[in-house]
Protein backbone atom coordinates (compact mmCIF):
# COMPACT_ATOMS: atom_id res chain seq x y z
CA UNK A 1 0.00 0.00 0.00
CA UNK A 2 2.90 2.40 0.93
CA UNK A 3 4.19 1.76 -2.87
CA UNK A 4 1.45 2.83 -4.13
CA UNK A 5 1.22 5.88 -2.62
CA UNK A 6 4.73 6.69 -3.07
CA UNK A 7 3.75 5.59 -7.02
CA UNK A 8 1.12 8.42 -6.85
CA UNK A 9 2.91 11.43 -4.57
CA UNK A 10 5.81 10.57 -7.38
CA UNK A 11 3.59 10.42 -10.56
CA UNK A 12 1.90 14.16 -9.55
CA UNK A 13 5.09 15.33 -8.62
CA UNK A 14 6.23 14.74 -11.90
CA UNK A 15 3.02 15.60 -13.41
CA UNK A 16 1.99 15.16 -17.17
CA UNK A 17 -0.09 11.94 -18.10
CA UNK A 18 0.66 10.03 -15.08
CA UNK A 19 -1.40 12.46 -12.74
CA UNK A 20 -4.44 12.00 -15.30
CA UNK A 21 -3.91 8.22 -15.12
CA UNK A 22 -3.68 8.43 -11.47
CA UNK A 23 -6.99 10.71 -10.93
CA UNK A 24 -9.13 8.24 -13.69
CA UNK A 25 -7.90 5.44 -11.57
CA UNK A 26 -8.52 6.93 -8.07
CA UNK A 27 -12.03 7.68 -8.99
CA UNK A 28 -13.14 4.48 -10.74
CA UNK A 29 -11.65 2.47 -7.58
CA UNK A 30 -13.84 5.31 -5.96
CA UNK A 31 -16.77 4.29 -8.01
CA UNK A 32 -16.56 0.84 -7.44
CA UNK A 33 -16.37 0.76 -3.64
CA UNK A 34 -19.50 3.30 -3.87
CA UNK A 35 -21.54 0.41 -5.97
CA UNK A 36 -20.15 -2.26 -3.43
CA UNK A 37 -21.90 -0.73 -0.40
CA UNK A 38 -24.73 0.07 -2.22
CA UNK A 39 -25.10 -3.28 -3.51
CA UNK A 40 -25.03 -3.81 0.27
CA UNK A 41 -27.10 -1.47 1.45
CA UNK A 42 -29.84 -3.47 -1.41
CA UNK A 43 -29.37 -6.83 -0.69
CA UNK A 44 -30.35 -5.60 3.06
CA UNK A 45 -33.60 -4.09 2.02
CA UNK A 46 -34.26 -6.62 -0.06
CA UNK A 47 -33.99 -8.76 3.16
CA UNK A 48 -36.24 -6.76 5.03
CA UNK A 49 -38.89 -6.71 2.09
CA UNK A 50 -38.57 -10.15 2.34
CA UNK A 51 -38.98 -10.65 5.89
CA UNK A 52 -41.87 -8.73 5.72
CA UNK A 53 -43.73 -10.38 3.11
CA UNK A 54 -43.29 -13.34 4.70
CA UNK A 55 -44.44 -11.94 7.84
CA UNK A 56 -47.83 -10.59 6.03
CA UNK A 57 -48.50 -14.17 4.85
CA UNK A 58 -48.07 -15.49 8.00
CA UNK A 59 -50.45 -12.69 8.97
CA UNK A 60 -53.03 -13.27 6.55
CA UNK A 61 -53.40 -17.49 7.71
CA UNK A 62 -54.27 -16.17 10.80
CA UNK A 63 -56.59 -13.92 10.39
CA UNK A 64 -58.07 -16.00 8.28
CA UNK A 65 -57.85 -18.40 10.74
CA UNK A 66 -59.51 -16.51 13.75
CA UNK A 67 -62.05 -15.53 11.20
CA UNK A 68 -63.07 -19.18 10.87
CA UNK A 69 -62.81 -20.10 14.34
CA UNK A 70 -65.14 -16.83 14.69
CA UNK A 71 -67.79 -18.22 12.15
CA UNK A 72 -68.11 -21.02 13.97
CA UNK A 73 -68.12 -19.99 17.13
CA UNK A 74 -71.38 -17.35 15.91
CA UNK A 75 -73.10 -20.37 14.43
CA UNK A 76 -73.12 -22.03 17.45
CA UNK A 77 -74.35 -19.20 19.52
CA UNK A 78 -76.96 -18.97 16.23
CA UNK A 79 -77.67 -22.57 17.13
CA UNK A 80 -77.79 -22.59 20.86
CA UNK A 81 -80.37 -19.49 20.56
CA UNK A 82 -82.70 -20.91 17.92
CA UNK A 83 -83.75 -23.82 20.31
Amino acid sequence: MDDIIALIAKAVAVGGPDVVICLLLGFIFYLLVTINNLNKKLDEKDEAFNRLVQESNENSKEMAKALSELRVTISEINGKLST
